[in-house]
């Protein structure tokens, strides 16, 4: 019974260290970005970012502002934020607006992995009485589309294929 115990103890102690030790490593992948209105971030960017806002003043509040979606507000010292920019490298356009009282604001946009679109489709009409539409198609490097089908009424009815 005591060596049972003994070997249920020590699976539980393995448990435990193999739980922190993948917990130290989630941890020490975390990728800090810092933005100020001087610099622009030239490596590519994705998964989980330690975001360091420098806002060039004291006593700022911040807000920050990712692909249009307010992500902080009235963010205050020490301005750091936490940002899933997801597995994929893709572009993104980060907003940022600082102020302290009435006289101090500031506002700058950086875009980091330049380039680098998400999967977009974008339907365009060129002459609706012949049903003749222009198409636009971006996708990440590693994922590229092959075919656009265009479907109505549960049949195919055009397909564009690079």
């Amino acid at each position: 019974m005591r060596a049972s115990l003994v070997l249920r103890s020590s699976r539980i102690l393995a448990a435990t260290i193999f739980a922190g030790l993948l917990g130290a490593s989630v941890e020490a992948s975390t990728t800090q970005l810092v933005l100020n209105r001087d610099t622009h971030p030239e490596d590519m960017i994705n998964g989980v970012v330690d975001l360091t806002i420098s806002p060039g003043f004291d006593d700022a509040r911040v807000t920050v502002v990712v692909d249009g979606q307010k992500v902080a507000e009235g963010l205050r010292s020490p301005y750091h934020l936490t940002v899933d920019f997801g597995p994929t490298v893709v572009e993104h356009k980060i907003t940022v607006m600082a102020y302290a009282g009435e006289k101090k604001r500031v506002q700058w946009h950086q875009t980091i992995n330049h380039g680098h679109l998400p999967l977009a489709i974008k339907l365009r009409p060129v002459d609706l009485g012949n049903r003749v539409f222009e198409v636009s198609v971006t996708s990440p490097e590693n994922d590229p589309v092959q075919a656009v089908q265009f479907w109505e009424g549960g049949k195919i009815i055009a397909t564009l294929q690079d």
